[in-house]
């Protein structure tokens, strides 16, 4: 079942109250909403959009595997989605969309993607878009990257043995320039945006949209660990020096080695301890100029 509001405090709030007052209970049920009031991301962070220009969005599901590894499984079904949507980028040139296009036709995406994942691919999106550890989702334009869309996840409850998590997708859809956040960590984008500078007029309806997250959604929570991180590796946004700030401690600077088994971001501090991150706010130095809607 998906409920559907004009109007919610917060999608994760909404969907955490109809789940413990039992009208959703059912994996994939979701709530929608065209504007949130008091929206959120990860560690606090606040998420703000003008009312009807953003896919808000938080679906019930169930997950036996260590619980951080969900925001994982939610990005990746956030940047599919973004793939599959998103416009020819004009950053590529017609060589590299006409070679992008081919392989799509061949095997529906990348030489290393699994059956699954090729079956899942409606078409070969031209637009570079990746992960920025843990949870946002970023894509390439000519002058740098920006994001376009975040998730967060938050554990609900066990029940009988079987854990249950809300998974909250944000996506900003129709926001011009002007209604994007400026003073950010990574500038903010809109796939109205992406639309104009591709010189293309038609967007994707956020249901519509939506529908598609959650098939992929589905898909990628059938992945073993292993497999979460190869495919997790594979469409990774590069961080190479990082400002990193824990909850509730002070921030640090590190160099990024990569990550561990279990997905943790393994950096170096200055004094040479390697430190491994579950949670914790990741801001690449060189974009510190210019914080998000994570």
């Amino acid at each position: 079942m998906i409920k559907t509001y004009p109007e919610v405090k917060s999608t994760q709030d909404t969907l955490r109250e109809l789940f413990f007052a039992g009208e959703l209970t059912t994996p994939f049920d979701a709530v929608l909403t065209e504007h949130q009031t008091h929206g959120r991301g990860r560690n606090g962070h606040i998420w703000e959009e003008p009312a009807g220009t953003s896919l808000l969005s938080s679906t019930l599901v169930v997950y036996n595997h260590p619980p951080h590894l969900i925001s994982f499984v939610a990005a990746l079904a956030a940047r599919e989605v973004v793939t599959e949507f998103a416009p020819a980028s004009p950053v590529r040139t017609q060589d590299e969309r006409e070679s992008a296009r081919e392989s799509g036709a061949q095997d529906g995406g990348g030489a290393h993607e699994n059956s699954a994942t090729r079956k899942l691919n409606a078409r070969v999106s031209n637009f570079p878009v990746r992960i920025k550890w843990p949870n946002d989702i970023l894509v390439d334009l000519d002058a740098g990257s920006a994001k376009i869309a975040g998730v967060i996840s938050e554990h609900l409850d066990e029940r009988d043995g079987v854990a249950y998590f809300s998974v909250g997708f944000g996506l900003n859809l129709l926001q011009t320039k002007v209604q994007l956040p400026t003073q950010t960590a990574i500038p903010a984008t809109s796939l109205r945006l992406l639309a104009q500078s591709a010189g293309e007029s038609s967007i994707a309806d956020a249901r519509s949209i939506y529908a598609r997250f959650r098939v992929h959604l589905e898909h990628f929570l059938q992945l073993k660990p292993d497999e979460l991180k190869a495919e997790l590796e594979r469409h990774l946004y590069p961080l190479a020096q990082v400002l990193v700030q824990p909850v509730g401690a002070k921030a640090y600077e590190a160099d990024v080695l990569g990550l561990s088994a279990d997905l943790a971001l393994r950096v170096s501090k200055s004094n040479g301890e390697t430190v491994e991150i579950i949670s914790a706010d990741v801001k690449p130095l060189p974009a510190l100029k210019h914080s998000s809607q994570s």
